[in-house]
């Protein structure tokens, strides 16, 4: 039974829970939703304060318009027990000595003033000896008196001096006339005009106090935030690329402070970037100055020997002679490499596209390079495959890329030795891998095999006569391509592993 009236329960919050759970995300996410929500918040709370100021001030004044009325009923004894004992003894108007024994009789010290007037409004009696009026205006009485008494006690107090009036008729044998009975009262009791229009402005003054106020310190928290996320842009605009701004919550402030983030590592990755591309730079010019000096100089002292010769034989000359020219086409092969490395890194090589026969283009490759390979000492084997390899790319470039590689395995291998190749056709892919003997390279030095002019000290110094560009252009012919290249070392020998999408 229990379990029962849970799984109401449950089902019943369940749907109330997820639309909670549903604003409160939105909410967070938003600071549009966020402002929206401070603002109903503050509006309700101003709301809330104004009213209850102005409650404050209702219940005061109904305490005040209570005693009010109580002076007036006050007002009204006195006037009705003359008029009734003047009545009693049964006095003319003209009854000076009598009527003013009465009034007399009826002045206390209350503040009390009695007066007699006839119905014209004439003052016939007073108990105040210092009043200077000689009438008054009944229809004034009448007017203030029926309609409203608490109204009556506010345009009384500011038309008399804070005074209150009550009248009764009185009948004397031989005319009717009113008692009048005035009384001053102090200004705590009175509710006027203004009383009432410095009550809405203090509940005005009120609810725009707590609705500053309440603003504030629901936004204090963000505004703190948003001059933290402030504080840290300024830091990073410094050159601090390593100060990071803490994200707190998932509104648009806190993305600005992720992709502030996001914007320093990016900027420091590019300066560093930079950087390197200015080392790179100097390092280019170091080593095409080296490397065109060194064949240079040795042209350049040969050709100087040559010149200075006086008894020199046939052979001795063709030697020299076939020196310098080797030595000028390597220096041209360099300008070459150099001028095509150039124009890969600026995308100023267009790709001709067709469709070739990768299988027996390799092979036609190493026919050419057997001649070379049997002056260093070397063989070239190659896994047997006879099937078609179709591939669509530009052939020039492709014969390069290989046509680099076999040279590169040449240069360096162990002699005597093998360089192995072998073709692999997985349906879609074909991938050809070129190893060779070598001596141990470590993981570093292979991953810098692809630099411009990275050479291994030992077997790959620059008596060998390359560029030092073979590798890094085949790589971005192989990349401009859509093809991959790859490098590892086992067991003596390091492999190079091309591979290319199959038509």
């Amino acid at each position: 039974m229990k379990n029962n009236i849970s799984e109401v329960i449950g089902r019943i919050l369940y749907i109330p829970a997820k639309v909670y759970n549903y604003i409160l995300d939105k909410f967070g996410k938003s600071i549009r939703l966020e402002i929206i929500l401070v603002f109903i918040i503050c509006i309700f709370t101003a709301a809330t304060a104004g009213k209850l100021v102005d409650l404050a001030f209702r219940l005061s004044s109904i305490q005040v318009k209570e005693e009010q009325r109580n002076i007036i009923n006050r007002l009204n004894d006195p006037a009705v027990t003359i008029a009734r004992e003047f009545e009693d003894k049964k006095l003319s108007i003209k009854d000076n000595v009598q009527v003013e024994h009465l009034l007399q009789s009826q002045k206390t010290d209350k503040g009390y003033e009695v007066m007699i007037v006839s119905t014209e409004g004439k003052i016939l009696y007073c108990t105040n000896n210092n009043i200077t009026k000689k009438e008054i205006s009944i229809t004034a009485l009448v007017r203030g008196f029926f309609p409203d008494t608490m109204q009556l006690g506010i345009h009384e107090e500011e038309r008399h001096g804070k005074e209150f009036t009550s009248f009764y008729p009185i009948s004397f044998i031989d005319e009717e006339a009113y008692i009048v009975v005035n009384n001053k009262v102090s200004k705590k009791h009175i509710i006027s005009d203004s009383y009432i229009t410095n009550s809405q402005i203090i509940s005005v003054t009120t609810m725009f106090l707590v609705f500053i106020s309440t603003f504030i310190l629901l936004t204090n928290k963000k505004m703190t935030y948003l001059q933290y996320v402030s504080a840290g842009l300024l830091e990073i605009s410094k050159g601090n690329l390593d100060y990071k701004i803490k994200k707190i919550g998932e509104d648009e402030i806190a993305l600005l402070a992720n992709n502030i983030n996001y914007m320093a590592e990016e900027l420091k990755k590019q300066i560093e970037n930079e950087r390197n591309a200015e080392k790179i730079k100097n390092e280019l010019i170091t080593n095409v100055s080296h490397d065109l000096r060194t064949p240079l100089t040795s042209i350049r002292g040969y050709l100087e020997v040559i010149r200075t010769m006086k008894n020199y034989d046939q052979e001795q000359l063709e030697q020299y002679i076939s020196i310098v020219y080797n030595k000028s086409e390597n220096l041209g092969n360099l300008i070459d490499d150099l001028f095509e490395y150039t124009k890969l890194v600026n995308n100023q090589i267009a790709v001709q596209y067709q469709e070739i026969d990768l299988n027996q283009l390799i092979s036609q490759l190493m026919e050419e390079l057997v001649p070379v390979c049997e002056e260093n000492n070397l063989t070239m084997t190659r896994n047997n495959i006879n099937d078609k390899i179709l591939i669509n790319l530009d052939p020039d470039k492709i014969v390069r890329i290989f046509e680099n590689l076999l040279i590169n395995a040449i240069k360096y291998s162990l002699k005597p030795s093998e360089i192995r190749i072998n073709i692999i056709n997985n349906n879609d892919l074909v991938q050809v891998s070129i190893s060779n003997q070598c001596s141990y390279i470590s993981e570093e030095e292979l991953q810098r095999l692809f630099e411009r002019f990275y050479r291994i000290d030992k077997d790959r110094s620059s008596s060998t006569g390359g560029s030092g560009l073979g590798l890094a252009i085949a790589k971005s012919l192989v990349t401009m391509q859509g093809g991959s290249i790859d490098v590892k070392y086992e067991s003596g020998y390091i492999y190079f592993i091309v591979s290319f999408k199959i038509i």
